[in-house]
C-alpha cells in the first residue's frame, strides 16, 4: 500500500475522526505532508501544460489543414482553367 494510502486510511481511523470514504481533495492536501503536497501540485502542473499542448497542437493542425485543403481546390481550379 503507497504511502498516500496508508496516510489517508490513518487519518480516517485515527484521532476519533471520520473521513468519508471518497476524501475531497482539500482533505487529501491536508493530510499530505509539505514535500508530497509540492510533488502533486507539480505534477498537476506538468499534466495540465501537457493536455493545453494537446489542445493547442489539435486547434493549430486543424486550422492548418483547413487552410491547406482551400488553398489545395484552388489550385486545381486555377490549373485546370490553365488547361482549357
Amino acid at each position: 500500500m503507497s504511502k498516500i494510502a496508508v496516510d489517508l486510511e490513518q487519518a480516517r481511523h485515527g484521532a476519533g475522526a471520520r473521513l468519508p470514504r471518497l476524501a475531497s481533495r482539500s482533505e487529501m492536501m491536508a493530510v499530505l505532508p509539505a514535500a508530497d503536497r509540492a510533488t502533486y501540485s507539480r505534477w498537476s502542473r506538468v499534466v495540465a501544460t501537457l493536455y493545453a499542448a494537446l489542445a493547442l497542437l489539435g486547434a493549430v493542425s486543424f486550422v492548418a489543414v483547413h487552410d491547406y485543403s482551400d488553398g489545395q481546390s484552388q489550385i486545381v481550379s486555377m490549373r485546370q482553367a490553365h488547361a482549357n
